[in-house]
């Protein structure tokens, strides 16, 4: 099977230490962090990077590495999502929450990640720093709910080219079959039905507290780069998102991991044969 280039590119970076592939360029620089937290030391043994696109670790490691480890961020994926997509991936795993971003969403976790001369900065009161990131919370957690039901119809309409599903995988040629598969994709998009799904899962989203959404709910990239950002920049300056990420996880911050992540890298190490 011949290598893909970005595959190749991958191997000539590992120097033959193992691999631990995750998605983005954002995603190594707040792990590496959170793995020096656990297990310093880890990058003379680990080497992480990034493949840019969760399909991409998935391919990699599923097709052609079964011995490197992957970490993507959960999303939009059910349960029955991950079953299926990673069924033949296990040393892939998903974040316990949406994304990465998702771990400096919770005020009090983003409060801890302060260092103390920016607490000092407002009087110590994380109230400060709460109340305008809950403020926003609800209409979050109602783009939350259309962001799913939209991933999941287009998940249905669309490859991954953009091109209707039906239409992608093989040639079709008769016209009464193409117009038919083009009668029910646009059924889909009947606006009424997205609405009707878009309340049903709003009201589940509802019901979840106000931890659980900030954690598993939330598009915690969209929501970081938007709110966060902006909470921490009327408070403390004007940096960009990019530089509130690096600065939550400077190395000689030694913020307290929060536990589901502790578990979660700690197995993952694990199961690369490495222990903190």
């Amino acid at each position: 099977m011949s290598k893909p280039e970005w595959l190749q590119d991958l191997e000539a970076r590992s120097g033959g230490r193992t691999v631990l592939l995750v998605e983005g360029n954002v995603d190594t620089g707040i792990l590496a962090h959170f793995l020096t937290q656990i297990s310093p030391g880890w990058d003379a043994r680990i080497v992480l990077l990034p493949a840019r696109f969760k399909s991409r670790v998935i391919e990699a490691i599923r097709d052609y590495h079964h011995e490197w480890a992957g970490i993507v961020d959960i999303d939009e994926w059910s349960p029955d999502d991950v079953q299926k997509e990673l069924e033949n991936a296990t040393r892939i795993k998903t974040l316990p929450r949406f994304c990465l971003e998702n771990y400096f969403c919770v005020p009090e976790e983003l409060w801890n990640a302060l260092p103390p001369v920016q607490r000092q900065a407002i009087d110590n009161d994380p109230h400060r720093l709460a109340r305008p990131i809950l403020e926003q919370l609800p209409d979050w957690v109602a783009h939350g709910a259309m962001w799913r039901v939209i991933r999941g119809r287009r998940r249905g309409l669309l490859h991954e080219s953009g091109f209707p599903t039906k239409l992608d995988h093989t040639p079709i040629t008769d016209l009464n079959e193409i117009r038919a598969i083009l009668t029910a994709w646009h059924e889909q998009l009947d606006p009424e039905q997205i609405i009707g799904e878009y309340r049903e899962e709003l009201k589940k989203a509802q019901r979840l507290t106000p931890d659980e959404q900030l954690k598993r709910y939330i598009h915690g990239k969209k929501f970081f780069k938007q709110v966060i950002t902006h909470t921490l920049n009327e408070l403390f300056g004007q940096p960009t998102t990019g530089t509130w990420l690096q600065r939550l996880s400077r190395p000689d911050h030694e913020v307290a991991i929060p536990a589901d992540l502790r578990e979660f890298l700690t197995d993952m190490l694990a199961s690369l044969g490495q222990f903190p």
